[in-house]
């Protein structure tokens, strides 16, 4: 009685298996445990010449190896598919940058952050030199038309003399991978009535494509050897 029991519980234990014309089911969901394949294991990093040097050293014996550029700031490595269709991720890259924060700023940070967080170019010493006219007093009068900005001599921030602000200015922040050129791109650049400076993204994102050009070019050109034998591919 107790054997026969124990007979039962096994059978209902066990998955059951049938057949419906040319498919296969199961009464219930069955995990592969161990696929009896060796398996990279997977490495995060944030630079691109680490990428390169892992590549060269390892991922090319499994090669082809493809890069995929998934945005400014992330590009991963993967594996081909295998005999099951089944991709094996490699390696991650993610870049540790500054970036930009949109919005408004004092005019002591301001300053700090086109000393710190751009590449210089014309427009921030443009901007610097427009701060460097500014004086700090209690209160600040603007006139904005919506396509230029006169900022007045009241109280506040404000210019020394009425001065027509250039509403919209090319910077090139910290945004990407240091080891690539960082894009440039328009800002909107906004004085508020108490003094404050805004900087705004005026380029509707195409800074990220530009950013994936870039990084792809880079990466054409330190695995270029691997590309022309086929063993590497950039994706993006």
């Amino acid at each position: 009685m107790i054997a026969e029991a124990i007979d039962k519980i096994l059978k209902i234990a066990h998955p059951n298996i049938y057949h419906e014309g040319d498919k296969l089911y199961a009464d219930r969901e069955m995990v592969l445990l161990n696929d009896g394949k060796k398996h990279f294991s997977s490495v995060r990093m944030n630079g691109l010449p680490g990428l390169v040097t892992l590549i060269q050293k390892e991922a090319v014996k499994i090669a082809p190896v493809f890069v995929m550029v998934e945005g400014p700031t992330l590009v991963s490595a993967f594996t081909a598919a295998d005999e099951d269709w089944q991709r094996e991720p490699l390696y991650t890259v993610e870049a540790k940058t500054t970036g930009f924060d949109r919005g408004y700023r004092t005019y002591e940070k301001f300053v700090i952050e086109l000393r710190s967080r751009f590449v210089p170019n014309e427009g921030s010493q443009y901007l610097l030199d427009l701060l460097s006219r500014m004086d700090i007093t209690e209160r600040s009068t603007s006139e904005d038309n919506g396509v230029t900005q006169s900022v007045t001599v009241r109280q506040g921030v404000a210019l020394k003399d009425a001065e027509m602000v250039k509403p919209i200015v090319s910077l090139i922040p910290y945004r990407t991978f240091f080891d690539v050129n960082q894009p440039e791109s328009d800002f909107l650049v906004r004085v508020d009535r108490d003094g404050s400076i805004g900087l705004f993204e005026a380029d509707g994102g195409m800074w990220q494509h530009a950013a994936k050009i870039f990084i792809t070019e880079w990466l054409e050109v330190a695995l270029a050897e691997e590309i022309k034998n086929g063993q590497v591919s950039i994706l993006w």
